[in-house]
């Protein structure tokens, strides 16, 4: 399958001595459609000189590493720095030393490698590859810090995405965090690639705006130590964050069972996690008021016992059943449906009304059911999927408004933007 047909992939390589994989690398990519020109440096050509006198035989070409290349070699790329940074769909730095970490951090560019990247607009893919202690050097986690920010928040035209390193034997016989991931692993996560086009129009489209998830399940407990719930992942609602976050705006999100615990470095994100309904909506009621979307993607139990057990409930030799009584449990996007009502009537423009996004689970008239939801809580679309869905990274959804609807397949994240897109906030 040609996955990367057709991109244009400029590989770079520093002076580490996972470079032994980049002969399979390079084949892995051109296998998978992609046109690969590489960039070597100077450290990495003196340290493997032989290897690239190899690699140039199986690519083809030559392999870049000056300034002043002669262009009769690579007539179409007069000025290399230049044109090679033009020419590229994405870079891919493989491996990646803390040297040349170091220098895209801190916007040094003093030789070709280095110099393209601060030219280049667009994807950079970076396989860090050295030994642990380097990798866990105060400075080197500082300047991976700085560039996975740069990923997080749109601060620069280049997008950084850090591909490892794994835990592992290194080359010098240490064990310990390093490796280099496997190539396969490293075209895998570049499949994922988007051209900068992508990000430019979608890269504002919420900022400003501030967006409050709830994602997960929630808990409702019997006594200490039992509790129903559901199968919810969570995936949802943490691929709605990322999309939000991509899109410029901030996150508040109420994080139930599933994705507990998930975290991203990002200034514009707050999660709050709980574990109960109540807790949930306490949450939502003291947030509710600093948002401009609501979106409700959490699995909420629609019930819970009436009396919880102070103590673990034995199971008696002479008790044949036990029975509990339930009650409903507060109706949380239906409170914030009829909070909408009342906020949006007091506010004239249409851009600072509150806007509600509800998810239907059903197993049986999905569309109907979802319909009626959508009426009964207010909301400007519902998202209408089955139970086939819960855990998976991909699905069949419907987007429901009053007027329209659209039916989508895709992964959970291609979803996620497309319902952020849907009612061209």
């Amino acid at each position: 399958m040609n996955i990367l047909n057709n991109k244009k992939i400029l590989l770079g390589i520093s002076g580490s001595i996972a470079v032994k994989k980049v002969s399979n690398l390079i084949k892995l990519l051109q296998k998978t459609g992609a046109e690969v020109e590489v960039v070597a440096t100077k450290n990495a050509l003196g340290i493997f000189g032989e290897y690239f006198l190899e690699l140039e035989k199986d690519l083809g070409k030559k392999i870049w590493s000056e300034m002043s290349e002669n262009k009769v070699n690579h007539s179409k790329f007069v000025f290399p720095h230049l044109d090679l940074a033009k020419w590229a769909d994405l870079i891919l730095l493989a491996p990646a030393t803390a040297n040349l970490i170091g220098k895209i951090a801190n916007g040094i560019a003093d030789d070709l490698l280095s110099t393209l990247i601060m030219a280049f607009e667009g994807q950079v893919f970076i396989a860090p590859a050295m030994n642990s202690r380097m990798w866990n050097n105060f400075f080197v986690q500082r300047n991976v810090k700085r560039l996975k920010q740069l990923q997080n928040e749109n601060l620069s035209s280049q997008k950084f995405e850090i591909l490892g390193p794994v835990e592992g034997k290194l080359a010098c016989g240490e064990e310990g965090i390093g490796r280099m991931i496997e190539v396969k692993e490293i075209v895998e996560k570049l499949a994922h690639f988007q051209p900068l086009s992508y990000y430019k129009r979608r890269e504002f489209l919420l900022r400003n705006k501030t967006v409050l998830i709830t994602a997960g399940a929630t808990r409702e407990y019997l006594d200490p130590v039992r509790f129903i719930s559901n199968g919810s992942s969570g995936k949802m609602g943490i691929a709605l964050a990322q999309k939000v976050l991509e899109m410029g705006g901030k996150v508040i999100m109420i994080s139930g069972i599933g994705n507990s615990g998930w975290r991203i470095e990002n200034e514009n994100i707050e999660i709050i996690d709980i574990e109960t309904t109540d807790e949930m909506f306490e949450a939502v009621k003291k947030n509710i008021n600093k948002v401009d979307i609501f979106i409700s993607s959490a699995a909420v139990c629609d019930f819970k016992p009436e009396k919880i057990s102070k103590q673990k409930l034995k199971k008696d030799s002479e008790q044949a059943r036990m029975t509990i009584d339930f009650e409903k449990t507060v109706d949380i996007l239906k409170w914030v449906g009829d909070f909408k009502i009342q906020k949006n009537s007091k506010l004239k423009a249409q851009s600072s009304k509150l806007k509600l996004i509800g998810f239907a689970l059903e197993t049986g008239n999905i569309i109907a059911n979802a319909k009626k939801k959508l009426k009964e809580k207010h909301l400007d679309l519902i998202v209408a999927n089955k139970p086939s869905n819960i855990g998976q990274d991909t699905g069949e959804f419907y987007f429901i408004t009053e007027n329209k609807m659209e039916r989508k397949i895709g992964s959970k994240l291609e979803i996620a933007e497309n319902l952020l897109r849907f009612l061209h906030f």
